[in-house]
């Protein structure tokens, strides 16, 4: 009986066992709506060639592009992302719209979902912390009417303010080839609403003749007020600037130095050009020194160098958006981003001190912040020619405007709600 009661348990052990493969090699490997792909998810939804693979796409070489604005109306914070110039935006309900080309619906804008589909292809990701922008694409079978369809996906969230929102951008399959797809892909930046680049006019000010910049080692490599007082001298505006540079210097480094302090005090400047946040306590440092400025009617404004941290960069925008930001550091970012190598602006070294290049987009965005327009010619007392800088930078030394990212934004707007 014993024996008997033993050999059931056995039988029923190895059941169970064969019971619980069975449940886990019939395991749905689908991926759930809206899921995030790892890459081993990735390998068991890819196994054979795709029959995508074998569409004929637009090519990119046909395609004329423009940029248009994505703008939450809550937060004001934007993305801005090129387009083929023949598709038509169309507002379908309070959080999508329609693409349409040649009256044709192509594709669909949202912030509130991806919609379901029966297997996904070529997922990929990348946070971009310079163009505060996180990206995912990702090409999609799904179904309609019965039959099988393609079309790409890209997602974009702007993660400069926190705002939690993503962009989902569907469009069918063949209105993008790989190359036209990767730019509309790769345009994606975000539009900070917090960045204010308004002048206190130069008449309002103390009256002083004077502008200072305080910085470190940044200043010095860059020669951002050489460029500067070359600029100044040659417009015949009778103004100078004298530029501060201190190895390792932050905010509270300049609050602590009791002659600095005297002469902002004084009026000896109208202006005063502030870097240095490199953390929570510099940035939280600026109000100490609004405080010095407001005593003698100087105007304060925030200059963040190259190599500041991103934190608190933010928060000494997020937290004196009253004052003017000239965001130098941003400035050099777009400059990179747009395709003008790193190199250019960034000297190989331990600390990727800022070039003279860099130090000439410095000088160029004061002075345009200052006068409203473009500066005159660099001269050959000037640390680079304008030849030269004209040879990298292009067009670049025309711009009047002073807005990062496209403040003075001309395309067409889309509201988010």
């Amino acid at each position: 009986m014993k024996k008997a009661i033993c050999l059931l348990m056995v039988f029923c052990i190895v059941c169970g066992l064969i019971g619980c493969k069975q449940k886990v090699d019939s395991k749905d490997n689908t991926p759930k709506k809206n899921e995030v792909l790892t890459d081993s998810k990735i390998e068991s939804v890819v196994e054979d060639t795709p029959q995508y693979k074998d569409i004929v796409c637009r090519k990119s070489s046909e395609i004329k592009w423009q940029t248009i604005r994505f703008k939450e109306d809550f937060s004001g914070a934007s993305i801005d992302v090129s387009i083929p110039s023949d598709w038509t935006i169309k507002k379908k309900d309070f959080a999508s719209y329609n693409i349409l080309r040649a009256n044709k619906e192509i594709g669909r804008i949202t912030t509130s979902h991806i919609p379901a589909s029966k297997e996904t292809f070529e997922y990929s990701t990348n946070k971009n912390k310079e163009k505060h922008m996180e990206r995912f694409r990702q090409v999609n079978l799904y179904e309609k009417d019965g039959k099988d369809y393609f079309r790409r996906i890209f997602s974009f969230e702007n993660t400069e303010n926190d705002t939690g929102y993503d962009l989902f951008i569907m469009v069918d399959y063949e209105q993008l080839d790989d190359t036209a797809a990767d730019k509309l892909y790769n345009s994606a930046a975000s539009a900070s609403p917090y960045v204010n680049t308004t002048f206190t006019p130069i008449s309002k000010t103390n009256g002083s003749k004077r502008f200072l910049i305080l910085g470190n080692s940044f200043i010095g490599t860059s020669q951002v007020g050489s460029f500067l007082n070359d600029m100044l001298m040659s417009s015949g505006s009778g103004y100078s600037v004298k530029a501060v540079s201190i190895g390792y210097a932050n905010v509270t480094t300049f609050i602590n130095d009791v002659n600095i302090c005297n002469s902002i005090e004084n009026g000896e400047y109208s202006y005063v050009f502030l870097c240095g946040f490199y953390s929570m306590q510099s940035a939280n440092a600026v109000a100490d020194m609004e405080r010095i400025c407001k005593k003698s009617n100087t105007q304060l404004v925030l200059f963040p160098a190259h190599n500041e941290g991103e934190a608190s960069v933010k928060a000494a925008k997020d937290k004196f958006s009253h004052l003017t930001c000239v965001d130098w550091q941003g400035e050099i970012n777009s400059l990179i981003d747009s395709g003008i190598h790193r190199s250019n602006f960034c000297i190989d070294d331990a600390h990727q001190h800022s070039t003279t290049l860099a130090g000439y987009v410095g000088a160029h965005m004061i002075y345009r912040g200052l006068f409203g327009k473009t500066p005159p010619k660099i001269t050959e007392a000037s640390p680079l020619s304008m030849t030269s800088v004209r040879s990298t930078l292009g067009s670049y030394v025309d711009k009047k405007s002073l807005e990062r990212n496209g403040a003075n934004f001309k395309g067409k707007v889309y509201d988010i709600e």
